[in-house]
This record gives C-alpha cells, sequence and structure tokens, in this order.
C-alpha cells in the first residue's frame, strides 16, 4: 500500500472528526425510539459512514431486550447470503467471549477476504455483540475502531436507559395494577365481609329461633302441636311457600297429613295418604333420608305428581324424615318452593336439627302416654306387681299387693323383699330364686307370700325380673309379678280328685268285666284247697296214718290258700282308692301281673298271646296300680277290638324295650279291624269311643297317667291291620 499523504490523512481526520460529531448526537435522537429502531439506527449509521459490507447485531438470549437480531448489507454479493451463512461466517466470533476482537474471514461470495471487527454491548448488563465487515484489508483503522466504540457505546447507553426506564415504568405499572387489585380485592372483601356480617346476623337470628323452638317445645302439650311449631319454624328458616307435616300410621303403613300451611284442598286430598315411593315424602319414607327434588319438572319420579304440584304452584320440595332411636319412621315435614330451589347447606343443618328437637320431643311424649299407660295397667290389675331396688329394698307395691298382704291404704309398705314370702320361700329367694335372677335375668315358678295380718299362705306363680334401661341395658330395678293361685290350686285338687274317682271307677268297670276271669283265677286255689283237705282226712283216718302224705296235703292247701290271697289282694289293690304311691319297678313284672288278671279272659276270646320283653330292662319310676291300670286297659281295649274278628286267628302282642338310656317302651299290638284314619286323632278324647258299649275313658284316662309320670301314650295303624298302642315312660330309680 502506497504512503498517504498529508492532506489525504488531514481530510479523513476531518471526516472522521464529523461522523464522530454525528454519532455523539445519536444519543438525543434515539432517546424516544425503541431498541429495534436504534439497532437498526445504528447498523445502517455504520454501515454508511464505514463503507461496510456487512453489520449484524446478535442480541443475547439472556438480554431483557425487546428486540431481535439485526443485520445490514452493503455493496454487492453479500446480500445473497441467508441468516444461517452469515452466522457460520461469524461463528468463531460469535463463540468467543465477546471481547472486543478484529480478524479476516473468507468471503464465501466473492471469493477474496472479508476483515472483520466484533464490540459487545450493553454496560453493565451484556445485550449482545455488534460484528461488521469489510472488503478493506486496513479496516479496522484506529480512528475506524474509535468510531466503532463510540457508536456502540452510546447505543448502549440509551439502551441501558430505555432498560432502566422500562424496568422502572413497569415497577410502577406493576405497583399501579397491585394498588388497583389491592384496590379491587379491598372492595370485594369489604362487600363480601358485609355479606358474611348480613349472612352471620342472620345464621344468629336463625340460632336464636332454634334456641327459642328448643325451650318451648318439651311443653309442648301434644304431638300435633309439636308438629305444627317445627313445620311453622322450617317454612321461616327456608323461606318456604308451602309446607306439611305427617305423621307414620303403623296400622295402614303410610304417611297422613296432620299439619299444613297454605296449601289448597287438591293438594290435601292428592296427598292425604302416602304410601308410594314417587312423591318426595314417600321416597324420603321408603330411603328413611331427606329427598330434595330442586325442579320438579326435572324429575322423573316426581312424573306422577306434577300436575297437582302445578295446580298448587311449587316447582321445588324438600322431605325431610322423622326417625326414632330404633330407627322407626315417626313421619315427615316437607316444604314446597314457588321456583326451582336448594335449601342452603346451613338451612338444612337447622332443619335436622328442628327435626330433631321435634322426634325427641314427639318420643318423650309418646313415652309420657305409655308410661301412663302403664302405670294404669300396673294400679288397675288384679296381680300383685312390685318394684325393688338391685339391694332388694322394696320401692313400690300396687293395690292388688298390698290387698293380697294385708296392708291398709296409706300403710307403709314392707323393707325387704323376703317379708313378703314364707320363711321357707324367704329362705329359697336368697339361695336358689336371686341366683337364676342373676344368671338368665328372670326367674319364674311357685312361691307362697303370707298374709301380714293373718299369716295365711298364699300360693303365687311368680316372675322375678331386672328392669333394664332401654339405651345401655344398665340394670336399674328389680321387679316380680305374683298371681294368687289359691283357686286354681283348690280347682286343680277337685279336679284330681275328680280324675282320681274316675280312674277308680274305671278300675271297677275293668274288674266288671275281668269277674269270669277273676273268679277262674279265685276257683282254682279253692278247688285245689277242698281236694287237699279230703285227702289228708283220708291220710289220717288210715288204721296207720300216713303223717307224711297228710302233712304234704296241708302244705298244699297252705300254698293254694296263699295263692287265692294273692288274687284277692291284687283284685283289692286294684279296686281300692288310696294314695299314689310311686316306686321303682320293672315294667315287665307289671306286664306279667296284669296278664295273670287277664289270662281266662284271653281264653274265653280265642286271643293267642304273644309275649316279647326285653331282659335287664332299666327300672321305672311309677305308681304300680295306675300302671296296671293303663297296662289293662291297653290289654281290653285290644282283646275287644279283635272281637269281630272270625276269617283269621286273634293274635295279641305285647313287647318291652328299652330304646336309650333314659326310656322304657311298651308295644300292645292287635290284628283286629283298626281305626278309621279320621278318628284316629280323637282316640284319646274323654268320652270318644268307636265300640257301642263303650264310655270313652280308658284310653283318655290311660294318657293322663302316663303323661302325669313323664311319659307319652299314642296309637298307630299296623301296616296290614289292627292297631298299635304304644306307651313310653322315663327309666329312672331302683327295681323293687
Amino acid at each position: 500500500m502506497s504512503a498517504e499523504r498529508p492532506d489525504e490523512g488531514l481530510d479523513r481526520f476531518k471526516r472522521h472528526v464529523t461522523q464522530l460529531t454525528e454519532v455523539l448526537a445519536l444519543r438525543s435522537i434515539w432517546h424516544a425510539h425503541s431498541a429495534v429502531h436504534i439497532l437498526g439506527a445504528l447498523s445502517d449509521t455504520l454501515l454508511r459512514m464505514l463503507r461496510l459490507s456487512l453489520v449484524y447485531v446478535l442480541i443475547d438470549p439472556s438480554a431483557d431486550l425487546d428486540a431481535c437480531d439485526v443485520w445490514r448489507e452493503g455493496g454487492e454479493g453479500l446480500g445473497r447470503l441467508r441468516e444461517d451463512e452469515l452466522r457460520d461466517l461469524l461463528a468463531p466470533w460469535i463463540a468467543s467471549d465477546r471481547s472486543p476482537s478484529v480478524g479476516a474471514a473468507h468471503d464465501p461470495l466473492g471469493g477474496g477476504r472479508l476483515a472483520v471487527a466484533s464490540l459487545p454491548f450493553g454496560f453493565p448488563t451484556p445485550l449482545g455483540t455488534v460484528f461488521t465487515a469489510a472488503s478493506r484489508a486496513d479496516y479496522p483503522d484506529e480512528l475506524e475502531m474509535l468510531l466503532l466504540q463510540v457508536a456502540v457505546r452510546q447505543a448502549s447507553v440509551v439502551l441501558e436507559e430505555q432498560t432502566r426506564l422500562q424496568l422502572q415504568r413497569n415497577a410502577l405499572a406493576g405497583i399501579e395494577a397491585r394498588v388497583a387489585n389491592g384496590i379491587r380485592q379491598l372492595t370485594e372483601a369489604n362487600s363480601e365481609l358485609q355479606g358474611l356480617q348480613d349472612g352471620l346476623a342472620a345464621e344468629l337470628r336463625a340460632m336464636a329461633d332454634l334456641h327459642e323452638f328448643s325451650t318451648r317445645v318439651p311443653v309442648t302439650s301434644d304431638v300435633q302441636s309439636v308438629l305444627e311449631q317445627t313445620l311453622l319454624a322450617i317454612m321461616r328458616l327456608q323461606n318456604a311457600d308451602f309446607g306439611n307435616a305427617q305423621l307414620h300410621d303403623p296400622e295402614r303403613g303410610g304417611l297422613v297429613i296432620v299439619a299444613h300451611c297454605n296449601l289448597p284442598l287438591g293438594f290435601l286430598e292428592n296427598f292425604a295418604f302416602v304410601r308410594d315411593d314417587h312423591c318426595a315424602s314417600g321416597r324420603a319414607a321408603q330411603a328413611r333420608k331427606r329427598i330434595l327434588i330442586e325442579d320438579v319438572e326435572r324429575d322423573d319420579a316426581f312424573a306422577p305428581h306434577r300436575a297437582i304440584a302445578a295446580a298448587t304452584g311449587f316447582r321445588a320440595v324438600q322431605s325431610t324424615p322423622l326417625i326414632g332411636h330404633g330407627g322407626a319412621l315417626l313421619g315427615m315435614l316437607s316444604t314446597h318452593f314457588r321456583k326451582p330451589h336448594r335449601p342452603s347447606e346451613f338451612e338444612l343443618r337447622l332443619t335436622d336439627l328442628y327435626v330433631r328437637y321435634a322426634t325427641q320431643a314427639i318420643e318423650r311424649k309418646r313415652a309420657e302416654e305409655e308410661r301412663s299407660k302403664l302405670a294404669s295397667i300396673v294400679e288397675n290389675s288384679a296381680d300383685f306387681i312390685g318394684i325393688a331396688s338391685l339391694a332388694g329394698q322394696a320401692l313400690f307395691l300396687n293395690a292388688a299387693g298390698r290387698k293380697m298382704i294385708g296392708l291398709h291404704d296409706g300403710e307403709p309398705i314392707l323393707d325387704d323383699i323376703r317379708s313378703y314370702l314364707t320363711p321357707e320361700d324367704s329362705e329359697r329367694l336368697r339361695s336358689h330364686i336371686m341366683p337364676a335372677v342373676e344368671r338368665a335375668g328372670f326367674w319364674d315358678g311357685e312361691t307362697s307370700l303370707r298374709h301380714i295380718r293373718t299369716g295365711a299362705v298364699i300360693p303365687v306363680l311368680q316372675h322375678v325380673f331386672f328392669i333394664h334401661e332401654s339405651q345401655t341395658g344398665r340394670r336399674l330395678a328389680l321387679a316380680t309379678v305374683c298371681r294368687d293361685i289359691t283357686e286354681r290350686r283348690r280347682a286343680e285338687r277337685a279336679a284330681s280328685n275328680a280324675q282320681e274317682e274316675l280312674a277308680h271307677a274305671s278300675r271297677l268297670l275293668s274288674l266288671g268285666e275281668l269277674t269270669t276271669s277273676i273268679a277262674h283265677e279265685i276257683n282254682q286255689p279253692l278247688a285245689a284247697i277242698v281236694t287237699n283237705g279230703d285227702a289228708c282226712f283220708r291220710w289220717l283216718e288210715c288204721d296207720v296214718p300216713d303223717l307224711g302224705e297228710a302233712r304234704a296235703s296241708l302244705n298244699r292247701i297252705v300254698r293254694d290258700a296263699n295263692r287265692a290271697s294273692e288274687v284277692i289282694r291284687r283284685v283289692q289293690a286294684f279296686a281300692t282308692k288310696g294314695t299314689l304311691i310311686r316306686s321303682s319297678l320293672n315294667v315287665n313284672d307289671v306286664i306279667r301281673e296284669v296278664l295273670a288278671l287277664t289270662q281266662n279272659e284271653l281264653v274265653r276270646e280265642e286271643v293267642v298271646l304273644h309275649t316279647e320283653l326285653a331282659d335287664d330292662l332299666a327300672a321305672v319310676l311309677v305308681d304300680r296300680v295306675e300302671l296296671q291300670q293303663v297296662i289293662l286297659n291297653l290289654v281290653i281295649n285290644s282283646i275287644e277290638a279283635m272281637r269281630p274278628v272270625t276269617e283269621r286267628t286273634r293274635v295279641l302282642s305285647i313287647t318291652s324295650i328299652q330304646p336309650d338310656a333314659a326310656s322304657v317302651e311298651v308295644f300292645v299290638r292287635d290284628n283286629g279291624n283298626g281305626v278309621e284314619l279320621q278318628h284316629l286323632p280323637r282316640l284319646f278324647d274323654v268320652f270318644f269311643t268307636t265300640k257301642s258299649g263303650g264310655m270313652g275313658l280308658g284310653l283318655s284316662i290311660s294318657r293322663r297317667i302316663i303323661e302325669a309320670h313323664g311319659g307319652r301314650l299314642c296309637a298307630k295303624p299296623n301296616p296290614d291291620c289292627g292297631l298299635t298302642l304304644c306307651f313310653r315312660v322315663p327309666a329312672g330309680g331302683r327295681a323293687t
């Protein structure tokens, strides 16, 4: 390069000074412009002043600058560069630390060299880098670099000022926005606070109304008034237009309107009795919980009642059931609204409290009514009814109890419950009755009270039990109910005597039927006695008396006399009316005794006897005479049942078995014509008989005797022909 002349250098210096002055003036020009405008103007100014091929302003991604990359191109050729090609050209400088740097790069289009200078801009915050390029080899000289630095510095200062100003404006706008938002929030809070104050005041008034209601309802006289007051209170709480209260009728199984407000006659007739689950109250009764219908026109289940709803003028309804402690439905409270509506949660919570108070009041009123009924029953009962503490101190005795033991009106009751009993039962109360009550909660049985005036014994049926608290089951007191059975005892004794007389008459009738057999049983030993007596005389009248034969004849006389005496004793015992004596004996022995009495009858009636008596039977505790009567009745009944039989052999079978360790059974089977099935259930009824000459006493008396011994007597038809009579008695005792 040739040396520069002095005048040329001076001109260039003057030009640079002018350019520098122009650059310094840019700050005041850029002051009111945007960052995009400033960077574009900077690029245009540098491109023009320094005759550059390229100016590229790269914005730092982290810079808070409202601008994008800017590039300007001068000369020819470079205008065809794409942005990615431009970045590739400047890549070494872009990748550097962005400190001022100078270098050269290959011109991708012209094929020559480009001188490149890069300067960072932005202070103290880095904003980006300005890249410049020229085709002059000496670019940039000192003055050009100075001009570049001043121009970039001027742009940096303006951008920094604008950034600070923008931050200040943003901060101010943020403050103004926060102030406006605060004012808005404060206004909304004041409005909400006013609403809360109004709502709280309304809730306080509602709570005050609820408190006043809770103090008024318990003293209300009847259930009707309780429901009316509750309905009005809930309607006032919910601002309802209509309302009705219903009571549950357990006999009819539905709800009946007992109170209403503003409802027309058509509604009352339509819902006079509710049992289905279509309307709100019916569904609430079924579900045992509140039903809310916000719009009846949109509730499909309510469709059958929309016409009456339209006629009445309501669109919304809520029904809340009254549920007792045991889960029983007591009633229903319903409110209706002219427009689609849903009560608030607060209103619904208070509604539940109103309903709870009403439920408690209704249950209390009904409990009082029940107590009054119970008190009336107790006072008017003919039975002795007493209540005592758990320790046994008498607390209450009804009028009938006072009269039963001889206490006058106004006279204090006896303190100790044992004082009401006879000494024997007083001890039994301590040792047996109270322990049984402790175990099972109650005791039933017969005891004896004593008349405190006369000392007379009063037999009673007594029921002793604990009175418990219904909710917890805790024992509260001891109670007793005693029924005087003096008259019943007299009647039982009279009935027992009559039964004994009847049984005695039955035995005499049975003996009458066995007269021939008994006479035969007695005649046989008497005839033998006569024969042996004659023989004894002959042995003694011999020339040489045969004392041995005479003694043998006398022994036979004694034996036959004892035999006749035994028959007479049996008949006498069977016929004698005496006190029942139970003893342990073997059933087979009694069977054999009866068969001995009936042997001649069996022969006379041509009956074949079969016996199958089990060995080692357990003993039974019975009255011998009564058991003889039962077996005799069964045997005679079977013999008489076979009298019409002529085409087959008459067979009587008697069997004894022991089916288990606790009982003994006896079967008396005949092969007669049997009993018609329709008569079988009445076979043991008193005075029922299928025989023309029968009295209908034998089998009924036999059943009574067996049942009195804790056993059972029954009859069942045989598979082929005839009837089997069977009785079972408990095993126990020891045979004698």
